[in-house]
């Protein structure tokens, strides 16, 4: 990890513990990519830095940052003042992506993330602290997946050529990646519906307008409306 770090991002993940094979635990740290790994962050997340926030949150949506044992996705990078260049936005959008692509891997559960800044090596007490949310969550036959072994495997294998899509002009990808990370996030099923079937239509079509416009409109309805050079039109 870079020692010159003055921000730590950690998005908490569950490992297997149900299915076999079970998670071994021996194999982390986990390096991902440079700055980032999957590791035990119990001792960074300690349960009493969590106490004050019990009437205000909630246990149950504190139920994972109260565990003794936490396990989740950690950036530590250099973030400079001011941070509005390209490379500062690509720092601090890397969790995301990584975590995003591991969603893509294997769907599981949000079970919450933390940003702080490092001030001398410890995670200072102010930050960013984004709760789970049941009502926003996977469908019904993910809720128990968890993350495997060989998930990490293939998201160190994945990552370098997802970022760079990401990261590029690669729009067709970039948004069907888009709104398949959208349809975790609302809280109805006709937005999700919505969503993931946007991310289909991109993912297959959208590089070829004369194939998107009439799966558009099968999937929407012959009267969709579409814009076109600022207008809108039919078809």
């Amino acid at each position: 990890m870079n020692g010159d770090a003055n921000r730590i991002e950690i998005q908490l993940i569950p490992l297997e513990r149900i299915r076999e094979p079970v998670f071994d635990v021996s194999q982390l740290p986990f390096d991902i990519t440079t700055g980032v790994e999957v590791a035990d962050v119990s001792s960074l997340l300690p349960p009493s830095d969590f106490e004050h926030m019990k009437t205000d949150v909630g246990l149950h949506q504190l139920r994972y940052f109260t565990s003794k044992t936490k396990h989740g996705i950690v950036h530590r990078y250099y973030l400079p003042f001011p941070h509005d260049d390209p490379e500062s936005k690509n720092k601090e959008e890397l969790l995301n992506n990584t975590f995003c692509l591991l969603r893509l891997i294997r769907p599981h559960r949000r079970c919450g993330s933390v940003r702080r800044n490092l001030e001398g090596g410890v995670i200072g007490a102010t930050g960013l602290t984004t709760f789970p949310h049941d009502t926003i969550d996977v469908p019904e036959a993910l809720k128990l997946f968890a993350v495997r072994n060989r998930d990490l495997e293939e998201l160190r294998r994945l990552l370098p050529i997802f970022l760079n899509a990401m990261q590029g002009p690669y729009w067709p990808f970039r948004m069907a990646t888009q709104y398949y990370y959208m349809g975790y996030e609302v809280n109805d099923w006709k937005g999700r519906y919505l969503y993931w079937g946007s991310a289909a239509l991109h993912a297959l079509y959208s590089h070829r307008a004369k194939e998107l416009v009439p799966r558009v409109k099968a999937f929407l309805g012959e009267n969709t409306l579409y814009i076109r050079s600022g207008r809108a039109a039919r078809r």
